[in-house]
């Protein structure tokens, strides 16, 4: 790691610039051992930043900090307060200690000639300002400074990580066009190979994918994820484990491939909590908009309400209010977002909005509901992906469907429906199917209308959204229809575990209460998945629950 200007050289830097870190941690300990010199102290840092070993990262920190004063080199130790900054956010999110070091760092560079430190201070107090403050502007000015220092000291991770920040500041302000491609280049260069620092490869990686979800540009990040993860992974960079992970399991989710993000949503959530608990809520929200979706309401909320504070937590329990019929509670839910939410964070205002004005149309306040709408079709005309502009016709057609103008409901249903299968969304698109029908319904044309509605029950089924696939049979029946053939007849102890893990229980907790053990409920659950010709656990809960075998 070439992570300063002072002088460094030696085995154990060696060892860094390959990642092979305990060869390189064992001869700065060796080092520290035998002379706390500044360079060793911060080589030492880093080989336990790279192993999430809080304690010594923060002692070798500190402690070259004051090797370097007593050395006479202010630069070094302006480094060393920048990065300090940067772990009390990370390992321990308190941002106020944060605060004073990155302060401690720019007087320590007053009057200094222009070198990457100024650069990586920049880029700290830009991530402050978008990830603590929510000021996309302010981050929008740290981020292009950090890019024209990188350039002018030719140093090309502050560079891209500059490029990277001022990509997500633009997306975050609905300026996507060109947010995207900053972030685009950016993660080139990482792929390319044209950085050093691992937090610069992370940073940047994470960047995109944060910013693909902000935008709803799930396509993009599709193209970009495996590309990195092959990237990140083949270089054993533990950041890549966590949040990273957890924003990668956010676009599975959305494309439908729920067990794949489960199973990355289990790594980030366990590797967050060992090495930077502030940060797993990131895990946390997502897992919960997870269980939303399977129709595991109470572990939702439960999960939900852990993280209440963050606003992806409070769209997911406003959705679940609204799906509960509990309207007020929605409303006040989404009011409390938006009241944390800048108006210049466009990308993330949007969805809040869309949701009010369904809530609003379904109160009764339709003028509310028809202001706020035009927000979101000006934010849906400036973001421009795909799922937001569904957004937009789905909020169209609660409105209009709430009014008792049903033809125009189905056909902004319609669109959303087209808008949300060429987005990659498969659970919005058939939850939009059941609105379709309903209003088909509702004009007399009911053999469309159960079209719609058996459509919406296979891709849910298929899903395991557990909740909604009922609620589709329930749509069904009431058009007079059936919701499918006789379910295939299963053994009394087989349903006796189906009902158990449509409870959300584990086969280590299955098989506490059947006094069994977990190789016999392993067996049971493969047989139960074998008859029923289902391929997951989730898919056969939904089933069992729309056919009746429960």
């Amino acid at each position: 790691m070439a992570l300063g200007t002072t002088q460094k050289s030696g085995a154990g830097w060696e060892a860094l610039s390959r990642g092979d870190w305990p060869a390189a941690r064992d001869w700065f300990e060796r080092e520290v051992a035998r002379s706390e010199y500044g360079a060793a102290l911060e080589g030492l840092s880093w080989t336990a930043f790279s192993q999430n070993d809080a304690d010594r990262l923060f002692w070798a920190r500190e402690r070259a900090y004051r090797r370097y004063r007593e050395e006479g080199d202010p630069i070094s130790a302006a480094r060393m307060a920048v990065w300090i900054s940067s772990d009390y956010t990370d390992f321990r999110g308190e941002t106020a200690v944060a605060n004073g070091w990155r302060q401690r760092a720019r007087r320590l560079l007053e009057g200094e000639p222009l070198c990457p430190e100024h650069g990586w201070l920049a880029l700290f107090d830009g991530e402050a300002a978008l990830m603590v403050e929510e000021d996309a502007e302010r981050a929008l000015a740290c981020a292009r400074r950090a890019w024209e220092i990188g350039r002018q000291v030719q140093a090309p991770d502050v560079e891209a990580m500059g490029l990277a920040m001022e990509g997500l500041a633009l997306v975050t302000s609905g300026e996507i066009d060109a947010g995207m491609s900053r972030l685009d280049e950016a993660a080139a260069a990482v792929v390319g190979d044209e950085l050093k620092e691992q937090i610069a490869l992370t940073t940047c990686l994470c960047y995109l994918v944060q910013a693909c979800e902000r935008a709803k540009d799930y396509d993009r990040a599709t193209q970009w994820c495996q590309r990195m993860r092959e990237y990140v992974d083949g270089r054993q960079i533990a950041l890549g484990q966590g949040v990273c992970r957890a924003h990668y399991a956010g676009v599975l989710i959305w494309r439908g491939k729920w067990e794949e993000a489960e199973a990355e949503l289990a790594v980030a959530e366990a590797f967050i909590r060992a090495s930077r608990p502030p940060m797993a809520a990131e895990a946390v929200v997502r897992l919960a908009d997870l269980r939303r979706r399977q129709g595991r309401l109470e572990e939702a909320r439960r999960l939900f309400s852990e993280v209440e504070w963050h606003p992806m937590a409070l769209l997911g329990l406003a959705e679940m209010a609204l799906a509960e019929g509990q309207v007020d509670d929605a409303q006040e839910a989404l009011e409390r977002a938006l009241r944390h939410v800048p108006e210049n964070s466009r990308t993330q205002r949007a969805s809040a909005l869309a949701l009010l004005a369904r809530v609003q149309a379904m109160l009764g306040d339709h003028e509310a509901a028809r202001q706020k709408l035009e927000e979101v079709r000006g934010l849906s005309e400036a973001i421009a992906t795909l799922p937001v502009k569904a957004s937009f016709h789905f909020s169209a057609g609660v409105l209009q469907a709430a009014e008792g103008d049903h033809a125009s409901a189905a056909r902004s249903f319609e669109d959303a429906v087209d808008l949300f299968e060429r987005g990659g969304g498969p659970y919005e698109a058939a939850v939009t199917r059941l609105e379709l029908a309903r209003c088909l319904a509702a004009s007399g044309r009911l053999e469309r209308a159960r079209g719609e509605a058996r459509a919406a029950e296979q891709a849910l089924a298929s899903l395991g959204a557990v909740v909604d696939a009922a609620r589709a049979s329930a749509l069904l029946a009431s058009l007079g229809v059936s919701s499918g053939a006789s379910p295939p007849a299963l053994t009394a102890r087989q349903v006796d575990i189906l009902r158990l893990i449509a409870e959300g229980r584990s086969d280590r907790e299955i098989a506490a209460a059947l006094v069994v053990s977990e190789h016999t409920v392993h067996r049971h659950v493969a047989n139960i998945l074998q008859r029923l010709g289902l391929p997951s656990r989730a898919a056969a809960v939904a089933f069992a629950g729309r056919s009746g075998i429960l």
